[in-house]
């Protein structure tokens, strides 16, 4: 939701000053369309158990772009038409991330005993040989060499092969490798890989409409520029690396909650206080001093506990009982401690922030 917003407010707005930032964060949270609440919420059970199959690896791997994961996609589009023959194409795309299309093509073709693979075509012979196969690739490992046509001019220079820049690009793609640019955060470890198994079998075994009561929160920190993207190599998945984050001083700090039945309005906060306060990030188990108790105190009760009232009683669903997933907190605190905001009005906001320490 935040990635959608923020490519909207640079797309279509470009605000100027911070006041037109926050305007037009207000103009875009109204835009939200019922049906993208409706799909994330929907969707979340299949995205739970795609982490489980993953092994807590990132979701979505098996769409990644290639020969091999396409062979592998057809394969299990074509075992589970076979376990489960009253499975819809609908129903298969949704459980592997393709559409109905590419299921009943591969499908039909394995009922007709066809191969599944790509066969081989007749043709003229590959313009590169082996060996200058193999220099182009060693050669877009160069730093130089960031583009498809750097590896070629670089060729051209130093080699004397004369290559076009579509041959490069269909010969590193052959070898594995793909034109991506380094990442802007670190990637899993193991630990978060079985954090996340952990926390999706947790959501698993629960009633699948259990979701539809949770109010999730979260921050961002919407900057007043666009993020610059760093530069694009040819590299294999694997050794992508990463970069870090650019700094701005211009930006909005905003928190918003969303549920299945709507969003929250926004609410702006400085976070410039610098005394310690009680209030301990879930993360790091530490006393929090930026956004600390008493400024998220107001977050809670001017804005997260009125508006998911207002929501839940509006959709007429969950308005006793609608659970309040905090901002950095674990699910089962949550569920743990019992944080239906409803049955607890005279609580003091900061010590309940506290309960997630």
């Amino acid at each position: 939701m935040w990635a959608w917003m923020e490519g909207k407010l640079h797309k279509e707005y470009q605000p100027k000053n911070v006041e037109e930032l926050k305007d037009s964060l207000e103009q875009i949270r109204q835009s939200i369309p019922a049906s993208m609440l409706h799909n994330m919420f929907d969707g979340f059970q299949a995205r739970m158990q795609r982490v489980v199959d993953l092994d807590g690896s990132r979701p979505f791997l098996s769409m990644a772009k290639g020969i091999v994961a396409l062979q592998k996609l057809r394969e299990q589009a074509a075992t589970l038409k076979k376990y489960h023959p009253d499975w819809s194409f609908n129903k298969i795309g949704k459980k592997i991330g393709c559409r109905h299309s590419f299921d009943s093509r591969w499908v039909r073709r394995d009922q007709a005993c066809e191969p599944l693979h790509d066969q081989s075509r007749s043709g003229r012979p590959p313009k590169a040989d082996a060996a200058a196969q193999e220099h182009i690739v060693m050669a877009a490992q160069l730093p130089e060499c960031r583009t498809a046509a750097d590896v070629a001019a670089k060729l051209q220079q130093d080699q004397h092969l004369s290559f076009s820049v579509t041959t490069v690009k269909r010969v590193l793609r052959q070898h594995g490798l793909q034109h991506l640019s380094p990442v802007a955060r670190p990637m899993l470890t193991d630990s978060h890989k079985l954090a996340r198994v952990k926390f999706a079998k947790a959501v698993l075994r629960r009633d699948k409409t259990s979701k539809h009561r949770w109010l999730n929160t979260d921050s961002k920190i919407f900057h007043l520029h666009k993020m610059g993207r760093p530069l694009r190599r040819w590299c294999s998945p694997g050794a992508r690396g990463t970069v870090p984050r650019p700094k701005h001083s211009i930006a909005a700090h905003v928190y918003m909650g969303i549920c299945y039945w709507g969003v929250t309005k926004l609410m702006f906060v400085t976070g410039t206080h610098k005394q310690v306060s009680k209030f301990v990030n879930p993360k790091s188990k530490r006393l929090y001093a930026g956004v600390g108790s008493s400024e998220y105190s107001e977050v809670l009760s001017q804005m997260f506990v009125p508006e998911g009232n207002r929501l839940f009683q509006q959709a007429g669903q969950w308005a006793d009982k609608w659970q309040l997933q905090q901002d950095n907190a674990k699910p089962q605190d949550c569920h743990q401690h019992g944080l239906h905001c409803r049955k607890c009005p005279g609580r003091a906001f900061s010590d309940l922030a506290s309960l997630f320490s």
